[in-house]
């Protein structure tokens, strides 16, 4: 027996069985039909018993049928195939009033066996038996009958006979699942080693190759196609997933691989609307590695042979708190010259057919978070400057952030109807401290070669064995919380390499740089220290709000502010203590770079847990500073 197009034994035990057998197979108007075939001289002569025989068919009981063939599968010639007895056969015809004799004919024939199953000659009524929707739609109500659907029962289907549009949709029916069928494909030829064998122009085919009465079949299992297909995508996930792990290194692959199904899956969706809207969203701490894995994404995402897709990345960071125009000329682009900025092309535009990372993402305006939603859903947006000029644009988009995307939806920050549409795929890359198993593979002979070297324009740069073993035994120390991630730990093998003479990284290269890593954390520590023993105003309750932000240097020389003037009057800030300098300038800073509006997400930023009417009376008396409606203003005596 066959499966899948292998010649597979199978014992008569396996195919035996007490289970009731249906086959469903539509008559062959043409490999039924004696009129068909016997003029076919090249047919007639493979059914000789051998090269000296010239004995031909007579009749149609002397030629193979496939319909009465299948109902004669219980004595095989040869005996590799076991015999298959059906005990139900529903003979399927179009209806067609110029073929309702043969239906007849074959089901009379197969009747006449001393042998045979119970025949049902079925009339479908196919009256467009070449329109694939009307075969398919019959077939399907048809198939749905409870004779069917038994789950006792052992469903056989014939896709090889009737016109391309039955075969075809019988074919789907079975693949689907809507009948639970095994496919059989019935051939004349004794075996299977015709298969690719030439044909003698005056004497057919070979004794090894001939045809007989009852022939033999092969057997396929749908179930296979799955397994198959299955095995397929495995094999193009491990292939995406390699690409997405370009200098991106995760010891844990499950993340990858959650990431390269999706992408698989994306890539494969036809409808170009459709993949538009499968937007990803990336979340982790700056310096994980989020702008990378956008780019082996724009990778993952082009074709296996041809250019890359287009990739454009825009950090909204960097337009946040500019003049709205130009925010929307960034990403929208401009006709003429408008806001002192030439004509040019926004990101979407620059992404088109391509790929569009926007990073920090959270930092748009409310007003960009609307432009940039009706973009996303229409697929076209309006450049500035030309209010009746729409350009359409379609892109995969990627975003990216470092900041608490819930947080800033509750707050009002972001808006809730664009944060569902660029999470439809989230995915949160955790910071190095929590994988430190990752920083060996930063540190391999390739990795230095390849990334580090070519980065710093050494050719053969190396890593002493010795100081890669005691650079990882400090990677690992708890107390080095590589607040930097990658984007740190980079930083560290970028400086090694340029003092390694562009020969090695020595153990007394590793042990200046662990030193200066250890007096920036010490720094780090020292003054989270004295923070947290500053004294602090009274507050109601005894509910002290805590600074958890690490204070700013505030007595270094130059480090100048026109806002400490403006906000504590001439000769104010110099008045402060040392560390209540530094908790003042932390806070114009936190308002003025994270645009905070409220109370509530300064002390939140800054403080801790309080109520707004405490940090208002804590300013007030610490400071003589008021923060309300985004802005911070002295109150005047």
């Amino acid at each position: 027996m066959s499966r899948g197009g292998k010649l597979i034994k199978t014992t008569k035990s396996a195919i035996e069985q007490k289970a009731r057998k249906v086959l469903i197979s539509f008559v062959s108007l043409d490999q039924d039909s004696w009129d068909a075939k016997c003029n076919d001289v090249s047919f007639m002569q493979s059914f000789r018993k051998g090269p000296t025989d010239t004995t031909l068919p007579k009749d149609r009981h002397e030629i193979w049928r496939p319909s009465v063939a299948l109902a004669q599968l219980t004595n095989l010639e040869d005996k590799t195939y076991a015999p298959l007895r059906f005990d139900d056969y529903y003979l399927l015809w179009d209806g067609n009033d110029k073929h309702k004799d043969l239906p007849l004919q074959v089901k009379a024939d197969i009747e006449a066996a001393a042998e045979h199953p119970s025949v049902h000659l079925e009339n479908l009524n196919i009256k467009k038996a070449f329109d694939t929707k009307f075969v398919y739609q019959t077939l399907f109500l048809y198939l749905q009958k409870p004779e069917f659907q038994d789950p006792k029962t052992e469903y056989y289907v014939n896709c090889t006979s009737g016109t391309t549009a039955m075969r075809n949709c019988l074919f789907l029916l079975t693949q689907i699942g809507h009948i639970n069928a095994v496919r059989i494909s019935p051939t004349p030829w004794v075996n299977h080693r015709q298969r690719g064998k030439p044909k003698d122009p005056e004497n057919g085919y070979l004794q090894d190759g001939r045809r007989s009465i009852t022939g033999s079949y092969t057997l396929e299992d749908p179930k296979e196609f799955g397994k198959a297909y299955a095995e397929i995508g495995a094999t193009e996930q491990k292939t995406t997933s390699g690409i997405l792990s370009k200098n991106f290194t995760l010891t844990d692959t499950s993340l990858i691989e959650k990431i390269a199904r999706v992408v698989d899956a994306i890539r494969s969706i036809p409808d170009k609307a459709c993949r538009r809207k499968q937007s990803i969203l990336i979340t982790g701490e700056t310096g994980v590695g989020k702008t990378q894995l956008a780019q082996n994404m724009r990778d993952a995402f082009s074709p296996k042979t041809g250019a890359q897709l287009p990739f454009f990345s825009l950090n909204c960071a960097t337009i946040r708190g500019a003049d709205p125009n130009i925010q929307r000329i960034e990403l929208f682009g401009a006709v003429g010259k408008v806001a002192n900025v030439e004509a040019k092309d926004g990101a979407l535009k620059m992404a088109d057919g391509g790929v569009l990372f926007l990073d920090e993402v959270g930092e748009l305006s409310l007003e960009m978070q609307a432009m940039l939603l009706t973009a996303l859903d229409s697929g076209e947006f309006t450049p500035f400057g030309d209010s009746t000029k729409t350009i359409k644009s379609s892109f995969q988009l990627v975003c990216g952030t470092n900041r608490p995307m819930d947080e800033l939806v509750e707050s009002g920050q972001f808006r809730r109807d664009l944060y569902n549409r660029i999470n439809m795929w989230h995915f949160s890359i955790p910071p190095l401290r929590e994988r430190r198993g990752d920083i060996e593979l930063n540190v391999t002979p390739k990795y230095i070669h390849e990334v580090i070297g070519k980065a710093c324009g050494i050719n053969n740069l190396t890593f002493n064995e010795d100081a890669k073993k005691t650079f990882l035994d400090f990677a690992h120390d708890e107390t080095i919380t590589w607040d930097g991630n990658f984007r740190e730990l980079n930083a560290m093998l970028n400086r090694m390499a340029i003092l390694s003479d562009k020969m090695s990284i020595t153990p007394e290269i590793v042990e200046e740089e662990i030193a200066r890593a250890k007096e920036r954390y010490a720094d780090k520590a020292a003054r989270a220290k004295s923070v947290s023993q500053a004294p602090t105003a009274e507050f109601p309750n005894d509910k002290i709000p805590i600074v958890t932000q690490i204070l700013p240097s505030a007595s270094q020389p130059g480090n100048t502010n026109p806002r400490r003037a403006e906000l504590l009057g001439e000769g104010g800030y110099e008045k402060l203590p040392l560390l209540e300098r530094a908790e003042f300038d932390l806070i114009v800073k936190t308002v003025e770079n994270d645009r905070l509006s409220t109370q509530k997400e300064l002390a939140k930023k800054i403080y801790g847990k309080f109520t707004p009417g405490q940090l208002g009376r804590y300013l007030e008396k610490k400071f003589r500073i008021r923060f309300a409606h985004g802005k911070l203003s002295r109150i005047e005596d």
